[in-house]
């Protein structure tokens, strides 16, 4: 029994150790944990932008720092290839300036030699200018809608690439156009001497010419696309609270006399109408008892008024 005691208190001391083992790891892991969070949170702070001068606004500091011209895609990058550089801006005016803010923008956009593809407006409520404009007049111009009455409010900016379309839509076109000089050759040869034949040849020479025409306008609105920047503007009009106007009791008596009279007149219409029917009334009703009791009194039976006693 002393030996079992004995080895019991040991398994427990033994034990007891590992517990506290256990819970000096834990704390030093927790402890561990504390410090990767506190260099974590140091490194975040040191990525953290600097601050502003003061008295600049954020929306200021924007602008200094990223003009809407350094959002223009640089196409001395682009070598041979056919992109389609779209601008999409939206910009937000108070209403009594919608007007005159619209006019300086499309008069702005007429003297750096825009094309206007369609422009209207919604004096108060809003208005759109959709434009393609030369790229190297394409950063003044944006510059330009930044400044003036109102704000910019969102910019989007995407690139299309036409290149493998450009490509094959010259590569099918020349094509044709041999295929054509060879049917025109063909034609005016001795060999086409069958009227079968030529006809033939010249249907497929209109077939021919027919595509050559739909793919050289495809490649003149790729080349127009590509070698211009479309710009888009879309205006808005601030929020603007409809004005609450004071109760006024100036015409309120005059307007219940003539509701009153108006009730009157067609009160007296009423009367005028129905007044005519009241006697066809009464004699149908007449009529009717007189009826009902002539037919009781053929099946033996007595009617009496309802309304009547005795």
């Amino acid at each position: 029994m002393k030996k079992l005691l004995l080895t019991l208190c040991a398994v427990a001391a033994l034990a007891a150790c590992d517990d506290k083992q256990d819970e000096v790891s834990s704390s030093n892991a927790y402890m561990g944990g504390g410090a990767r969070m506190e260099k974590m949170a140091v490194a975040s702070s040191m990525m953290a932008p600097a601050p502003m001068a003061p008295g600049v606004s954020s929306d200021a500091a924007l602008q200094q720092s990223a003009p809407p011209s350094g959002m223009v895609m640089d196409r001395s990058q682009l070598g041979d290839r056919k992109i389609a550089e779209t601008h999409n801006l939206s910009i937000e005016t108070t209403f009594d300036v919608l007007q005159a803010r619209y006019q300086r923008d499309f008069k702005k956009c007429v003297e750096l030699g825009c094309q206007i593809t369609n422009s209207n407006i919604t004096l108060e409520q809003g208005g759109n200018i959709n434009a393609r404009i030369a790229p190297e007049k394409l950063g003044e111009f944006l510059d330009y809608l930044a400044t003036g009455e109102g704000k910019i409010l969102n910019h989007q900016v995407s690139a299309d690439d036409y290149t493998m379309e450009y490509s094959d839509t010259a590569s099918q076109t020349e094509n044709l156009m041999a295929l054509r000089e060879r049917l025109r050759t063909l034609l005016n040869s001795p060999k086409a001497e069958d009227v079968d034949g030529i006809l033939r040849i010249e249907s497929e020479l209109n077939r021919v010419q027919t595509e050559i025409d739909s793919r050289t306008a495809r490649l003149r609105i790729l080349q127009k696309m590509t070698s211009m920047a479309t710009v888009n503007l879309n205006y808005t009009v601030q929020y603007r609270p409809a004005e609450v106007k004071p109760y006024e009791l100036n015409n309120t008596w005059s307007l219940a006399v003539q509701k009153f009279l108006r009730g009157v007149d067609s009160m007296i219409q009423f009367v005028g109408a129905t007044l005519p029917w009241v006697p066809v009334f009464f004699i149908g009703l007449w009529l009717a008892v007189r009826v009902v009791r002539f037919a009781f009194t053929r099946v033996g039976t007595s009617f009496k008024l309802p309304w009547r006693k005795g």
